[in-house]
C-alpha cells in the first residue's frame, strides 16, 4: 500500500515541479483542438514567409495527415534543430516587440504543441525540392485517445478547414493563391492570386451572395485610429445561416459582442430564417492591440473596443438604410390608402383560426365570425393568397410569460354583465371575421402595425384597436387581476403635480379653478376610494398616499408608465362615483385608454424590436382570440388599404 494511504485526509499534500513531456502534451492540449487548428497555425506561418502559393492537402479529415506546401522564404538550415521546441520564433525577440507585432505567429508554440500531439520526425536530409516549406503532419491526437475520440467525424473536420480556408482567401485576395483538396482527389478550393475579394466570394460563396454585396469603407484616423474595409449584404440575400468574416490587422477572430450587435441590425431588414453575409477587414494601430489573450488567438482585445464595434454596427446599418427604399412602406397619403373600410372586400376563406376557448373562465358572448367554403372555380392567380410553410413575417419574435396561478373570483354583477352584454351588440362582425382571419405581418412604428387579410395588406391604427382591447380584458377578468408591484410606492403627488402645473399652463387662468383638481383633491378622491380599487381593481393606495401596485390586464404587457402621471389624473377626475354601472365602465376606459398608450419614440432598432415582440407575440393574438371590435372602427379610421395583390398585378402587368 501507498504510503500515502496513512496520512491524514488534512495533510498537504507535495508540490512537485512537473515532467516536461507532460507539461508539453498539457501545452499541446490548449492550443491544438482540432485539425482544423493544426492548419490555421501552419497557414499563417506560411503568410508570415510571403508565400503567394498555399497548397493542404488532408487524409482523414486531418487525422491521418495534413500537409501543407509553401513557396515562402523557408527554413534556414541551422534552425531546423531547435524549430520544434517550445518558445522558438523569428517574430520577437523582446517583450516590447508584441507592442508592434503585425504577423500572425509570434509565441513559438505552434510548431512544439503539433510535435507533441503526432508522430514526430526528426531526420534532417537534403533533398531536392521547390522554394518555401513542406511540413507533414501524421496521426493527430495518437497520444490523447479522449481528445481523438471526441472529435466528430472525418467529413466534418474536412469542412470545418474548408471554412477556415475559405475565410483566408477571401481575406488574402490578390496576395496569395490557396488550394485544398483530400488525398488523392480533386481540389475542393482553387483561388487565385489574380482575384480580387468580390471575385473570391463569388467563387467560394456563389454569385447569390456576391450579386447582393454592399462594399464597405471607412478610416477614423483621429481619436480611435482604425479603418475598417469589407462587404456587407443587403435585404435581398436568401441563406439559412449567419457567415460572419471577420480579420482584425490580418488575424482571423472571433467577437460575439460585435456578431450579435450585427445580427440584431439585420433582424429589423430580413425575413424569418433569412441571415446576412459580412466580411470585415479592420485595421487598427498594433500599439491599440493586445494579441496575447487567447491560447488558439481567436481573440484579441483592442482599446476603445465598444465605441469601434459600435461603429462598425452604424456603418452597416447605414448601408441598408440607404438601400431600403425598394422595401419602404409607403405611407403618404393617396387614393388607394384612404379607401374607406366599405372597400375592404370581404371575401370567404377556406377555415377560420382554431381559438382557445378555456383560456377565459368568463368571456363575452363573441359572435363567430361567418365561415363559407368556396366553390370549385377556375383560380385567378391575383385572387390567390400566398403563404409560406415558415410562416415568415418581417420579425421573429419569442415570448416566455409566466402564467399566474390565481384562483378567480365568481363576481355576479349586473352592472359588468351589462357591459360585456353591450360589448356584445356592439361589435361588428365583418371586423371581427377580418381580425381572425388575418396574419400578422410586421409593426410599422410606434403606433401602426400591418396585417394580411384574404390579398390586401392593410396598415392598422393599434392604438385604437387597443383601447377597446383592454377595455374588453378589464370585463373579461373583473376582480381577477394580478399586480404589478412598484419596487419603491410612489407618492401619488409627485406624479400628479408636474401634470397639472403643465395643464394649467394650457387653460385659461379664469377656468383654471372649474376645469382642472389640485393635488389634495386627487389624493383625497382616490384614498376615499382605495378599499374598492384595491379589491376589484388589483390598484393598491397605501395610508400615506403612495401608489403600490396597478393591474396586469394583459399577460407579459406592461404600460408605458411615462402617462402615469395623466392615468390618475383621469381616475380622479373622470370616473362616475356615484352609479354603480358608470362607475365600473369609467373606470375601465381610463384604464383601458392608459395601457392602449404607444411607447416612447423609438431611439433605436432595439427599441422597435421590443415593442415588435410584444405586439406579435402578446397583443396580436388577443385581437384574434378574444376582441370584439365595435362598428366605430370602421368609420375612424383604424383600418387603411395599402395595396391589394389585384392592383400589385396591374402594375407589373404593365413593365
Amino acid at each position: 500500500m501507498s504510503s500515502f494511504a496513512t496520512l491524514p485526509l488534512n495533510y498537504p499534500k507535495a508540490i512537485r515541479k512537473l515532467d516536461e513531456t507532460v507539461v508539453s502534451r498539457i501545452n499541446a492540449g490548449e492550443v491544438i483542438h482540432r485539425p482544423v487548428n493544426v492548419v490555421k497555425e501552419l497557414i499563417e506561418n506560411s503568410l508570415d514567409a510571403n508565400a503567394t502559393a498555399i497548397e493542404v492537402t488532408v487524409k482523414d479529415g486531418g487525422m491521418k495527415s495534413i500537409v501543407i506546401q509553401d513557396n515562402g522564404c523557408g527554413i534556414r538550415k541551422e534552425d531546423l534543430e531547435i524549430v520544434c521546441e517550445r518558445f522558438t520564433t523569428s517574430k520577437l525577440q523582446v517583450f516590447e516587440d508584441l507592442l508592434e507585432m503585425q504577423t500572425y505567429g509570434f509565441r513559438g508554440e505552434a510548431l512544439a504543441a503539433i510535435s507533441h500531439i503526432s508522430y514526430p520526425k526528426s531526420n534532417v536530409v537534403p533533398m531536392a525540392a521547390n522554394d518555401g516549406t513542406v511540413i507533414t503532419v501524421e496521426n493527430l491526437f495518437y497520444n490523447l485517445v479522449m481528445r481523438k475520440n471526441a472529435l466528430n467525424s472525418y467529413s466534418h473536420e474536412y469542412n470545418l478547414i474548408l471554412e477556415l480556408l475559405t475565410k483566408y482567401a477571401v481575406n488574402n485576395s490578390n496576395k496569395a493563391a490557396f488550394s485544398l483538396k483530400k488525398f488523392g482527389d480533386n481540389c475542393d478550393l482553387n483561388t487565385n492570386i489574380e482575384n480580387k475579394s468580390i471575385e473570391n466570394i463569388r467563387g467560394l460563396y456563389g454569385a447569390n451572395i456576391a450579386n447582393n454585396l454592399s462594399e464597405l469603407s471607412f478610416e477614423d484616423s483621429n481619436r480611435l485610429k482604425f479603418s475598417m474595409t469589407g462587404f456587407t449584404s443587403n435585404q435581398n440575400i436568401h441563406q439559412k445561416s449567419f457567415v460572419f468574416i471577420l480579420f482584425i490587422n490580418n488575424r482571423l477572430v472571433e467577437c460575439s459582442s460585435l456578431k450579435k450587435a450585427i445580427d440584431l441590425v439585420y433582424s429589423n431588414y430580413l425575413l424569418k430564417s433569412c441571415h446576412p453575409f459580412v466580411y470585415l477587414d479592420i485595421k487598427i494601430d498594433p500599439k491599440n492591440v493586445d494579441v496575447n489573450v487567447h491560447p488558439t488567438k481567436n481573440e484579441v482585445h483592442f482599446l476603445h473596443e465598444q465605441e469601434i464595434c459600435e461603429k462598425v454596427v452604424q456603418i452597416i446599418e447605414s448601408k441598408l438604410t440607404d438601400g431600403r427604399e425598394t422595401r419602404r412602406l409607403n405611407t403618404e397619403p393617396n387614393p388607394l390608402i384612404n379607401a374607406s373600410f366599405s372597400q375592404i372586400s370581404m371575401a370567404s376563406v377556406d377555415e377560420s383560426p382554431k381559438r382557445n376557448t378555456n383560456e377565459k373562465c368568463v368571456q363575452m358572448n363573441r359572435k363567430s365570425p361567418k365561415v363559407s367554403h368556396t366553390e370549385t372555380t377556375p383560380k385567378r392567380p391575383h385572387k390567390q393568397i400566398r403563404t409560406d410553410s415558415k410562416d415568415r413575417k418581417i420579425d421573429e419574435y419569442l415570448l416566455n410569460a409566466k402564467k399566474m396561478n390565481k384562483s378567480r373570483r365568481d363576481l355576479k354583477l349586473n352592472s359588468v354583465s351589462s357591459l360585456r352584454q353591450k360589448v356584445s351588440e356592439e361589435s361588428d362582425s365583418r371586423l371581427q371575421e377580418m381580425i381572425c382571419n388575418s396574419s400578422y405581418v410586421g409593426c410599422a412604428d410606434e403606433t401602426f402595425v400591418l396585417f394580411q387579410f384574404e390579398t390586401q395588406l392593410l396598415l392598422v391604427n393599434a392604438y385604437n384597436l387597443n383601447i377597446e382591447l383592454f377595455y374588453q380584458l378589464f370585463l373579461v377578468d373583473f376582480g381577477n387581476f394580478a399586480k404589478i408591484r412598484f419596487r419603491k410606492p410612489l407618492l401619488i403627488s409627485d406624479l400628479v403635480k408636474p401634470y397639472i402645473e403643465e395643464l394649467n399652463k394650457s387653460i385659461d387662468s379664469d377656468t383654471q379653478s372649474s376645469q382642472t383638481l389640485d393635488v389634495t383633491q386627487i389624493e383625497t378622491i382616490l384614498m376615499g376610494k382605495s378599499e374598492m380599487l384595491s379589491d376589484y381593481f388589483s390598484l393598491d393606495i397605501s395610508a400615506d398616499r403612495q401608489l403600490i401596485s396597478l393591474p396586469i390586464i394583459l399577460e407579459g404587457f406592461i404600460p408605458n408608465f411615462a402617462f402615469l402621471p395623466q392615468f390618475l389624473y383621469s381616475l380622479a377626475k373622470d370616473v362616475n362615483w356615484d352609479k354603480e354601472k358608470e362607475c365600473f365602465e369609467s373606470i375601465g376606459k381610463v384604464l383601458a385608454n392608459f395601457y392602449a398608450k404607444p411607447p416612447n419614440k423609438f431611439n433605436s432598432n432595439l427599441d422597435h424590436q421590443k415593442w415588435a415582440k410584444v405586439v406579435e407575440s402578446v397583443i396580436y393574438p388577443k385581437y384574434k382570440q378574444l376582441l370584439c371590435p365595435p362598428k366605430r372602427l370602421s368609420d375612424n379610421s383604424t383600418f387603411f388599404v395599402t395595396t391589394r395583390l389585384s392592383d400589385l398585378y396591374k402594375v407589373f402587368e404593365r413593365c
